[in-house]
């Protein structure tokens, strides 16, 4: 794959010139998540990365990759350069998103690149009409330095306003033996992250599920995070889990009264799977709209939530026995 300056970008291979999703990496961390993704046979959507790093963008094997400025200025050095020279890049950028429904953005805050593109990206180019635009960032654990830590919880104020929505992987809360673990934890937790809130974009829905109901949610949460919770496994490991739904909830909800909006998706490794497993929606329903049918579950209300939606779909890339249930949810407060 051929990679020249930002002003004269060449890309040797055909995209496809219709997709529904854009996913834009930026610097060398968020890029590899992205590569991955683009390693996933993710339906209509377009894969693009943009480095600093002529090393971390050779790695590269999937994604489109954009290499800007002069070799070097990444791996954490000035912000200011990084975010002059990522001007050059807007002409690019306003093309890509100027096609899809939904602009995603990865970005792993600390670093000079990611932080650098991160606000010309999105505070600098056009505003596409029928596009709306999430944030993925990650924050840096505390021990590359406080400092840094703190930077990149004020990095996401300020982006707020030009997105429509925020998920945050907080590398803090992030249970590993060593940085390397760390590292390779936080990276399969973006992944699925990012990967999972693609799928209700591109993924046909067994149930009437729309983008609307994405587009909804994220209006939902008054401080623009939606919080994403996965659950994987066998029947009785996904029906234990739910029972007690409460304890899935992120700390900041002190109970499912602070819920304004939630999307439940169930994926299937395939239909013969979905018609085996099919009841486990049922679990769901008793759940989100307190049908209770069975005895040993609890019983709980959503009469507060403005919108609870669930979603079905198959996913092949699962294994034979597994079920995940994907969990998206708004919170009513600032």
């Amino acid at each position: 794959m051929k990679v020249e300056d930002a002003d004269k970008s060449v890309i040797d291979f055909p995209h496809n010139p219709y997709y529904r999703v854009a996913v834009l990496g930026l610097g060398g961390a968020a890029g590899r998540v992205v590569d991955r993704l683009a390693g996933c046979r993710m339906r209509d959507t377009r894969m693009c990365v943009f480095g600093m790093n002529s090393q971390e963008i050779d790695d590269v094997s999937f994604a489109e990759k954009y290499l800007i400025g002069d070799d070097g200025l990444g791996s954490g050095k000035d912000n200011l350069t990084a975010m002059f020279v990522s001007r050059k890049l807007l002409p690019v950028v306003n093309k890509i998103i100027s096609v899809p429904m939904m602009v995603v953005y990865v970005v792993c805050l600390g670093g000079a690149t990611g932080e650098g593109c991160a606000k010309i990206f999105l505070k600098e180019t056009k505003r596409n009409a029928y596009a709306g635009k999430m944030l993925i960032a990650a924050l840096p654990h505390h021990l590359e330095g406080k400092d840094k830590r703190e930077r990149a919880k004020k990095r996401i104020k300020e982006l707020k306003p030009f997105v429509d929505g925020v998920m945050v992987v907080d590398y803090e809360n992030i249970d590993a033996t060593s940085v390397s673990s760390l590292y390779k934890r936080a990276d399969d937790i973006l992944v699925d992250m990012a990967r999972a809130f693609v799928r209700l974009l591109t993924v046909n829905s067994i149930l009437d599920f729309g983008v609307s109901d994405v587009d909804c949610l994220m209006r939902l949460a008054k401080d623009k995070i939606i919080d994403f919770v996965t659950l994987t496994g066998d029947m009785d490991y996904i029906k234990d889990r739910l029972k007690h739904f409460y304890k899935l909830l992120p700390a900041r909800y002190a109970s499912i009264a602070d819920i304004s909006g939630m999307v439940c998706e169930i994926c299937y490794p395939s239909i013969k799977a979905f018609e085996r497993f099919g009841n486990i929606s049922n679990i769901l329903r008793v759940v989100l709209y307190d049908k209770v049918t069975d005895g040993d579950c609890e019983s709980y209300k959503f009469k507060n939530a403005e919108m609870v939606k669930l979603s079905m779909s198959i996913d092949e890339d699962m294994k034979n026995d597994d079920i995940r249930v994907n969990i998206f949810l708004a919170c009513r407060y600032w």
